[in-house]
C-alpha cells in the first residue's frame, strides 16, 4: 500500500465527484475531518496507554513490596503459608513485564476502522452535497472509490463501511 498525497487525493476526488465550483473546498474539508479524527484517535490511545502503564507500574511495585515482606517473615511462617503466594507474585510480575514489553506503552493501537468510517461518512456527505444518484456500496462504485481516495489508499476496500453508512442514512436500503 502506497498512501496518496493530499494533492493526488484531491485530484482523484475531483474526478470522482465531477468538477463542481466549490469541490476543492469541500474535498479539503473532508480530508481535514479525516486528519483531525486520526490525530484525536492517536492522542486518546496514547493517553490511555500511558495511564495503563502507570497502573501496571503501581501493581508491579506492590507485588515487589509483598515479595520483600514475605522474605522478611520468620522461616516457619514463610515456608508454610506464604510459599505459594511468592510464586504467584513471580507469575504476576512476569505478566506485568510481558504487558510492558509487548506492544509498547507509548505506542497507540492501530484502529483503522474509525478512519475508514470517517472516510465513508465524508464521501457520502460529498456525494449527497452534489446530488449524486449513484450512491451504492459496491467496491467498484463511485462512492466506495471516493471513500478509498479520502482514506488516502485508492486500493482499500471500504465497501463494508459504505454499506453501514447507507443503512444509517437511508433506512430500508440495502
Amino acid at each position: 500500500m502506497t498512501p496518496l498525497s493530499a494533492q493526488k487525493a484531491m485530484r482523484l476526488a475531483k474526478q470522482l465527484i465531477g468538477h463542481q465550483p466549490d469541490a476543492e473546498w469541500q474535498i479539503a474539508a473532508a480530508l481535514d475531518s479525516l486528519f483531525s479524527a486520526e490525530r484525536n484517535r492517536e492522542r486518546v490511545a496514547l493517553k490511555q496507554n500511558k495511564e495503563d502503564g502507570k497502573k501496571i507500574g503501581v501493581f508491579e511495585a506492590a507485588l515487589k513490596r509483598l515479595r520483600a515482606a514475605i522474605k522478611n517473615l520468620p522461616d516457619p511462617l514463610r515456608d508454610r503459608a506464604l510459599k505459594h503466594m511468592d510464586h504467584s507474585c513471580q507469575d504476576w510480575l512476569a505478566v506485568c513485564k510481558h504487558l510492558r514489553n509487548g506492544r509498547g506503552m507509548n505506542k497507540p493501537r492501530r484502529d483503522d476502522a474509525l478512519l475508514k468510517r470517517v472516510a465513508a461518512e465524508q464521501a457520502f456527505r460529498l456525494l449527497t452535497y452534489y446530488n449524486a444518484d449513484d450512491v451504492d456500496s459496491s467496491r467498484a462504485g463511485r462512492y466506495c472509490r471516493l471513500a478509498a481516495v479520502l482514506y488516502l489508499d485508492p486500493k482499500a476496500d471500504l465497501s463494508r463501511y459504505c454499506r453501514e453508512k447507507i443503512k444509517l442514512a437511508k433506512p430500508g436500503a440495502k
